[in-house]
C-alpha cells in the first residue's frame, strides 16, 4: 500500500479515529486505510458500535488494503510536516524516515449502502441543538432515557431532573429517532463542514457529508411524551439576564455542599436572592428582576441549573414558575424549552 498524502489533511481525521478506538481491544485498535481510486484513500476505524470512515484526497494511490495501529500512527503523522510519503508502513517525510507495522488484511467493510430517508441539514444549526442537549441525558440502566430523541423538527434530552428540548430549522422527517450520547458526541466533534446528510440504513443511523461517514446503531425503544410533560399555563414569568445569573450561580457553588449542592431562589417585589450555605458557610446574592407576583421562594440543584442556563443559546431567558416551590419550573429560550425540577427546601 503507498500514497502521499498532505499532513494537514491527515492528521485532525487521524485523532477522531483514534479516539473511536478507546476501550476496545485487538484488532479494533487500527485503522484500515484502503486504496479507493490513485488519487483517493479511505481510512475506517470502529469501536464495535460506531464507525468511522474518511475518504481523503491523495497523490500516487497504489496496492490494497492495510492496518496500521491508530495510536502508533496518529502520533507520527502529528509530529510531521509537509507531503508524507507512506508506502507499505514506512513513512517519510522531508529528511525524517518511521518505520511501523502494517497488516496486509481488511478487519472492517465500507457500507456503501444508501441511506433511507436521507436528508441534509445545516450543521452549525444541527450541532448546536444536539450540543445543548447532550447535557441533559442521563446515566441511567435504561439506554432509552441515556439518548437524544430526534422528533420531527425537535431533539430531546432528560436526566431525570431535566428535560431538554430544542427545535431545529429543518424538519428531519424522523419520529422516535434514538441516538445514543456517544454517537451524538461523534457527531459534534468529527463534522467540520456546513452541511450534513442524516438517514438510516435498516436499525443504523448514518450521519455524512463528502467526506466523512459516520454509522451508529440506534436506540430501541420508545421515548417518553414530552410534549405532555411541559407545563404551558404558568402565570408566573420573569425575564432573566442569564449570564448574569450564571456567574452569580457560580459564586454560590462554591459554598454549596459537593455531594448535594442546592441554592434557593427567593423572589420578590423587583429582586431575585440566591442563597447557598454548607457547614457553617453561606453565601448571598441579590439581583434586581422584573418579578410583580407572591413572594416564592424554590430550591434547586445548582449544577443542575447552571447546566440549563449554559446550554440555552439566549442571553436573556424566561423563567416560568407554578403555583408551589415542588411545580417544575420551565427555562424558555427562543428555539428551546427546558424543564427543572425543584428539590425540596430544607427546614
Amino acid at each position: 500500500m503507498q500514497f502521499n498524502i498532505r499532513q494537514s489533511d491527515l492528521i485532525n481525521p487521524l485523532v477522531n479515529l483514534l479516539r473511536n478506538t478507546s476501550n476496545v481491544n485487538n484488532e479494533l485498535k487500527s485503522i484500515q486505510i484502503e486504496a479507493i481510486s490513485n488519487d483517493r484513500i479511505r481510512l475506517i476505524s470502529s469501536n464495535g458500535v460506531n464507525t468511522l470512515e474518511y475518504t481523503l484526497p491523495a497523490l500516487d494511490v497504489a496496492g490494497d488494503t492495510v492496518m496500521v495501529n491508530a495510536k502508533d500512527f496518529t502520533e507520527i503523522v502529528n509530529r510531521l510536516r509537509g507531503l508524507i510519503k507512506f508506502d507499505n508502513g514506512s513513512i517519510k517525510c522531508d529528511n525524517k524516515k518511521v518505520k511501523i507495522g502494517v497488516i496486509n488484511e481488511s478487519y472492517l467493510q465500507s457500507d456503501s449502502t444508501t441511506p433511507e430517508n436521507s436528508k441534509q441539514f445545516d450543521f452549525n444549526d444541527l450541532k448546536n441543538v444536539i450540543k445543548n442537549r447532550v447535557f441533559a441525558c442521563g446515566e441511567q440502566s435504561q439506554a432509552v432515557l441515556n439518548s437524544l430523541c430526534v422528533n420531527n423538527n425537535e431533539i430531546a434530552a432528560t436526566n431525570g431532573s431535566v428535560l431538554s428540548v430544542g427545535a431545529l430549522s429543518t424538519e428531519t422527517g424522523f419520529e422516535n429517532l434514538l441516538i445514543s450520547q456517544n454517537l451524538a458526541k461523534e457527531i459534534i466533534q468529527c463534522f467540520e463542514g456546513e452541511t450534513v446528510n442524516i438517514g438510516t440504513v435498516g436499525s443504523k443511523i448514518v450521519i455524512y457529508d463528502d467526506i466523512l461517514k459516520l454509522t451508529g446503531a440506534s436506540v430501541s425503544g420508545t421515548y417518553p411524551n414530552y410534549s405532555q410533560l411541559i407545563p404551558n399555563n404558568y402565570a408566573k414569568r420573569i425575564m432573566l439576564e442569564k449570564n448574569i445569573l450564571i456567574d452569580n450561580l457560580d459564586l454560590m457553588s462554591v459554598i454549596a455542599d459537593t455531594k448535594s449542592p442546592i441554592v434557593k431562589l427567593t423572589f420578590d417585589k423587583g429582586k431575585l436572592i440566591l442563597e447557598s450555605e454548607y457547614s457553617g458557610s453561606e453565601g448571598v446574592s441579590e439581583l434586581e428582576v422584573d418579578y410583580t407576583f407572591e413572594p416564592m421562594t424554590i430550591a434547586f440543584n445548582i449544577n443542575y441549573l447552571i447546566g440549563v442556563l449554559k446550554n440555552t443559546n439566549d442571553d436573556v431567558v424566561e423563567l416560568q414558575l407554578g403555583d408551589t416551590n415542588l411545580s417544575p419550573a420551565v427555562v424558555r429560550g427562543s428555539n428551546e424549552t427546558t424543564i427543572i425540577m425543584p428539590v425540596q427546601i430544607r427546614a
